[in-house]
C-alpha cells in the first residue's frame, strides 16, 4: 500500500480516502475502519500500536494560516501550517471523530463518537464522559437536584464498570465543580 509504515496486523478498511501515504504510520495491530478521509500533506498521520478508529474518521494535517493584508490563497501563497497527528498507544477513537492538525491523544485515550481534537489531551482521560457529565450537571442544576450524594452514586457506578481515576477528579478537571 505505499505506507510510510504498515505494522504487524495494522490496516485500513476501504473505502478510505488516503493523502500523501508516505506520511500515514501505521504501527502494529493498529486499525482504521472504512469511509475515513485522511488528509494528510505535509504533516504527518502515526497511529501506534493497538490502537483502533471506528468508521468515518477524519484526520487533517494542514491549517490554514490568515495573515491580515495579504489575499488568502494567492500564488505563491499557501499560508499552509503543516502539524503531525499522533495517537498514542491503546487508544479508542469512536466512529466520526474529527482529528485535527496537531491533535496528540495520549496512550490509553478514549475518544467519544463526533468529538472533534485539535490540541494535546491527557492520557487516560475519557473525553465522551466528560462532554456527558457536564450536561448531565447542567440538568441536575437546573431541575434543582445536584448534591453530593448524587455525585458520590455516579463516581461508584462509573467506577465499577472500568478501572478509572474516581469521577470527582474528572469532575474537577472538566471545571464542573464551577458550576
Amino acid at each position: 500500500d505505499c505506507l510510510g509504515k504498515c505494522g504487524v496486523n495494522s490496516h485500513y478498511l476501504p473505502p478510505t480516502l488516503l493523502g500523501k501515504r508516505e506520511n500515514i504510520f501505521l504501527h502494529d495491530y493498529a486499525y482504521i475502519d472504512y469511509r475515513s478521509v485522511l488528509y494528510i500533506t505535509g504533516g504527518k498521520l502515526v497511529i501506534k500500536e493497538n490502537s483502533i478508529v471506528a468508521e468515518g474518521l477524519t484526520a487533517i494535517t494542514g491549517q490554514h494560516q490568515s495573515k491580515i493584508g495579504e489575499v488568502f490563497g494567492k500564488a505563491g501563497n499557501s499560508n499552509l501550517l503543516e502539524k503531525d497527528i499522533i495517537v498514542e498507544e491503546d487508544v479508542w477513537i469512536g466512529a466520526g471523530v474529527m482529528l485535527l492538525s496537531g491533535a496528540h491523544i495520549g496512550r490509553g485515550a478514549i475518544i467519544g463518537a463526533g468529538t472533534v481534537v485539535r490540541d494535546q489531551n491527557i492520557p487516560h482521560i475519557v473525553l465522551w464522559l466528560v462532554i456527558l457529565l457536564r450536561l448531565l450537571a447542567l440538568d441536575l442544576l437546573l431541575r434543582k437536584h445536584w448534591n453530593m450524594k448524587s455525585l458520590f452514586m455516579m463516581n461508584k457506578i462509573v467506577c465499577q464498570r472500568r478501572n478509572y481515576k474516581p469521577i470527582t477528579n474528572i469532575i474537577m478537571r472538566a471545571g464542573l465543580d464551577k458550576l
